[in-house]
């Protein structure tokens, strides 16, 4: 494939449409989790609205599923010997909240907490709102971090 076919827009949108068709299948393999998972992946892309713009954000694995080219939030499914989903986000802090242990991330001035039960889902959506809005990263210096959306509104 030459490097024009590579950056068509068609190309682009099956390619995008293909990466997100792997992260749900991977989240499906999460058994008790399943849900949760679902409910994660489908909350960070509310955030970007990737339905067929090729410009929205999108999750790419390479280690773990990270949404490119922001780069705010990583995401692991899986663990040692049982059903977890670990959530690196690009801010130091977070609020702290019982459900959820609070660890250093996958980089430097990264937070990271891990879901391993469908009732950490509300606390979980909390900190995944915070760390959208608060995040750090190269992409966000250079194009402006996302303004708060009144609730209800949906993406552009």
């Amino acid at each position: 494939m030459d490097a024009r076919t590579s950056r068509s827009p068609f190309y682009l949108r099956k390619q995008r449409r293909e990466l997100r068709e792997k992260i749900y299948h991977e989240a499906e393999k999460l058994g008790p989790l399943r849900g949760t998972a679902l409910a994660v992946v489908d909350y960070v892309y509310s955030f970007v609205s990737p339905d067929e713009d090729i410009n929205a954000p999108y999750f790419e694995k390479k280690t773990d599923w990270v949404l490119k080219p922001d780069n705010w939030i990583a995401l692991t499914f899986g663990g040692r010997g049982g059903y977890a989903i670990h959530v690196s986000v690009g801010m130091p802090t977070l609020s702290a909240r019982t459900e959820l242990n609070l660890r250093p991330g996958r980089f430097p001035d990264w937070t990271k907490f891990t879901i391993t039960s469908p009732q950490q889902l509300p606390s979980a959506m909390l900190y995944l709102e915070e760390a959208y809005y608060g995040a750090d990263s190269r992409h966000r210096r250079l194009h402006g971090k996302p303004k708060r959306k009144p609730a209800g509104v949906s993406p552009p």
